[in-house]
């Protein structure tokens, strides 16, 4: 049963970082194919990053109209694997370099071993909660000190709490950041 639970976790884990990659190459082709950036040529270190930018930028506006509950949240993820499926085949052949499966299964490790921020239950829930269940709601810091902390890894975590997800993927936000930039860096240290 454990070891069910723990092939699960993998396997949610992978999709969601499949769907980043997905925004990243949608991201990448429609607005980076103009800042010296060869399309083909990419890493899927970039690529990461551009999904992790351009998924906070929509969270920041699906909020002002949508709370980001199970429905919202499970389109997002599928837009971005369905992004993914369809672009891959325009980008070089070794998108899943050895190096980002290096630095993927370094960061498996990596979720298993670090806990939380030590204000993760003060305000980090607590509004990452809120934004699932409220679309934006101004003025909030007056009741409770903890809505006084805002931040875009809020709104980035806030986008993978589904019924499957529960609260227990919302450190994919800082450990996809950690895959790709180590991917990024890796690749520069072989190549030279």
């Amino acid at each position: 049963n454990e070891f069910m639970d723990f092939l699960k976790f993998i396997f949610i884990y992978t999709l969601l970082t499949i769907s980043i990659i997905g925004y990243g190459l949608i991201f990448s082709k429609k607005f980076t194919r103009y800042n010296n950036f060869q399309y083909e040529n990419i890493s899927v270190g970039y690529l990461g990053l551009f999904g992790i930018f351009f998924s906070i930028i929509i969270s920041y506006l699906s909020n002002l109209f949508f709370p980001h509950n199970n429905l919202h949240n499970l389109i997002f993820i599928l837009i971005g694997i369905i992004f993914f499926f369809s672009l891959r085949n325009d980008v070089n052949k070794k998108l899943f370099s050895k190096l980002f499966i290096f630095s993927y299964i370094i960061s498996l490790l990596a979720i298993f071993y670090f806990k939380s921020h030590d204000d993760f239950p003060y305000y980090h829930l607590s509004l990452i909660n809120n934004i699932t269940e409220n679309k934006i709601e101004f003025g909030l810091s007056h009741f409770e000190i903890a809505f006084n902390h805002v931040s875009s890894l809020f709104y980035f975590h806030s986008l993978f709490k589904t019924s499957f997800t529960g609260d227990y993927f919302y450190q994919i936000g800082q450990l996809s950041i950690v895959i790709f930039v180590n991917t990024i860096l890796l690749e520069s240290i072989f190549r030279k």
